[in-house]
């Protein structure tokens, strides 16, 4: 769901059906459905593509579009503006392209973000964000490891004692150390998948007299 530049509530629905990607929007104003210009990749409607949730920022909407079926694999980004109605496909960060890897989408201060979670001789963790349609590097955390499942069970938040959890798609829980340059960077998150969700930092507030 997103809201257009006229404030209209809207629906995407990406629908794969016999290697065919199509898309339709629906309007909360107009009450109705129609189709829009999907992408031409029609290899993307493969049941060897795997779709990651969307996340909105910026007034563009991504998703992560991976092949891991064939070495080395395949990894896209899609975008979808919200404004022209329109998709394309962004790059990757260059270090994306050393395996195995894994990435996680967030939205700080409206841009996009990737962590970007890979294996060599050890763990590397790593924050980029999309800006002037390029990929800078905003952090590598420090002291990244694999958490276990009792010591998981353990914390109450996504981030505790200045540390963060991190969701891995090999099916392990990622922790890093976060410094304070990058938990106030942190802060600013607008949407994020994470463990149990979502990204937030709890605050304690005084009642208004």
């Amino acid at each position: 769901m997103y809201f257009d530049d006229s404030n209209d509530l809207k629906v995407l629905h990406i629908r794969r059906y016999r290697n065919v990607v199509n898309a339709r929007v629906y309007s909360r104003r107009r009450e109705s459905w129609r189709m829009i210009n999907s992408l031409n990749v029609t290899n993307f409607a493969s049941t060897y593509y795997s779709w990651s949730p969307g996340i909105y920022s910026g007034k563009n909407i991504y998703f992560m579009v991976s092949n891991y079926w064939f070495p080395p694999g395949e990894r896209h980004i899609v975008a979808f503006d919200v404004l022209s109605e329109t998709f394309s496909t962004l790059p990757f960060p260059e270090v994306l392209e050393v395996n195995p890897w894994q990435g996680h989408f967030l939205s700080i201060a409206m841009k996009l973000h990737v962590i970007v979670v890979r294996r060599s001789d050890k763990l590397f963790v790593d924050l980029f964000k999309f800006e002037d349609e390029a990929w800078i590097k905003v952090f590598s955390f420090n002291t990244p490891h694999i958490v276990d499942y009792l010591e998981r069970r353990r914390r109450t938040n996504i981030i505790q004692d200045n540390k963060w959890l991190i969701t891995s798609i090999w099916g392990d829980i990622v922790e890093v150390d976060l410094c304070n340059e990058s938990f106030k960077y942190l802060e600013h998150v607008d949407d994020y998948t994470g463990p149990k969700g979502a990204l937030f930092i709890e605050t304690t507030m005084s009642p208004i007299v």
